[in-house]
């Protein structure tokens, strides 16, 4: 196992940014990590929410490195997905989990073109949630899912 340097992991941004549709034809937008020679598998990596898909481009160009395709996407309303009526609010965005999951999730593992995938999530809110909502159907070889948690509550320094 070779070991990267924080400060290089930051910088690993080798992907392609690519436009995608979901079934209702709201386009997506994501970048996709393609390995040098053929895939060992495909990873699809689900932000949290609010999480703009570009935190995730370390993670994609370390899979795309060891052989995996990857990709990362904003889910609609967030990121570079996020259309140019709603820059300044989300206020009627038609959008829900079950939206996100059933027809943004639905439309990037398609765009994968990939017989199995495996859903990479790193995000709190919808990390677990992602496993019930996604339709069956759709190739999933597996879920990982890394998310990080606090107490309830917060504290007041000071």
């Amino acid at each position: 196992m070779t070991l990267v340097p924080c400060n290089e992991l930051r910088t690993m941004t080798e992907g392609q940014t690519i436009t995608f549709f979901a079934a209702d034809a709201t386009p997506l937008v994501g970048t996709m990590f393609e390995p040098a020679g053929p895939a060992r598998s495909a990873v699809l990596i689900a932000g949290g929410l609010g999480i703009p898909q570009r935190f995730y481009a370390p993670l994609g160009t370390w899979l795309a490195r060891r052989g995996h395709r990857a990709m990362s996407f904003d889910l609609r309303g967030m990121g570079a997905s996020r259309l140019g009526q709603y820059q300044r609010s989300l206020r009627g965005l038609d959008a829900d989990m079950l939206t996100w999951a059933r027809l943004d999730f639905a439309a990037a593992v398609r765009d994968l073109h990939v017989a199995t995938a495996i859903l990479f999530s790193g995000g709190g809110a919808l990390a677990r949630v992602l496993e019930s909502l996604v339709p069956s159907g759709l190739p999933w070889g597996g879920f990982i899912t890394v998310t990080g948690s606090v107490e309830p509550g917060y504290s007041r320094q000071g």
